[in-house]
């Protein structure tokens, strides 16, 4: 609704740790671009620096730093801060374009598996396999093959979800990186444009 001073401070309110701000930052960098706050928008951005980020899913922040490196016509930084953005993502996008399953594509794995509940039920498989092994050091023969086909089973159902989640989280992340990869060549191209535009002006000043 363009209220941008409103959104920033509402942004501001949420309590997350800081793996899960990164969303909330890049929101309130594009709100600070908006009003016109360029300096405070970049100011946001480099908060990405921080080791904590590694491995943040934010292909948005190459696409906001390049705009803003574009309006104050630093045309060749905005176009190093697009080879930056392929340099990183060039080797997950050669992965969606191949079509390889999730597990192959290690940095998109790695951002999927730090979400909250992707993380959880990871966490929970892992919990079923070490109350597996202690279940299956019970004297009680008929009890222990009880209790190891209960957990076998709950294990086999809880990874099949996570499959499933991980899979569908994939699917989300892949559009989003065709996407931004789309917007990274808009912006080459308009890179391009007010490069000769400039020169043509000059030259004709």
């Amino acid at each position: 609704t363009g209220e941008f001073a409103k959104a920033d401070f509402l942004y501001q309110q949420i309590e997350m740790n800081i793996v899960e701000q990164a969303q909330n930052l890049l929101e309130r960098a594009w709100a600070h671009y908006r009003m016109g706050n360029s300096e405070r928008a970049m100011g946001l951005l480099y908060s990405f620096e921080a080791p904590s980020y590694v491995n943040s899913f934010t292909p948005e922040f190459y696409i906001l730093k390049s705009f803003i490196y574009k309006d104050v016509c630093h045309y060749k930084k905005a176009m190093q801060v697009l080879e930056q953005f392929r340099g990183r993502y060039g080797p997950s996008l050669q992965s969606i374009y191949q079509r390889r399953p999730p597990q192959e594509n290690r940095a998109m794995l790695m951002v999927i598996l730090n979400k909250p509940k992707t993380k959880r039920d990871w966490q929970f498989v892992n919990q079923l396999d070490k109350e597996m092994a202690i279940a299956g050091q019970n004297p009680d023969p008929a009890l222990k093959v009880y209790l190891e086909r209960l957990y076998s089973l709950k294990k086999e159902e809880v990874e099949n979800q996570f499959r499933i989640l991980v899979r569908d989280e994939y699917e989300k992340m892949a559009n989003e990186m065709l996407r931004f990869e789309e917007e990274a060549h808009l912006m080459d191209d308009e890179l391009g444009l007010d490069m000769y535009q400039r020169v043509y002006n000059h030259h004709y000043a």
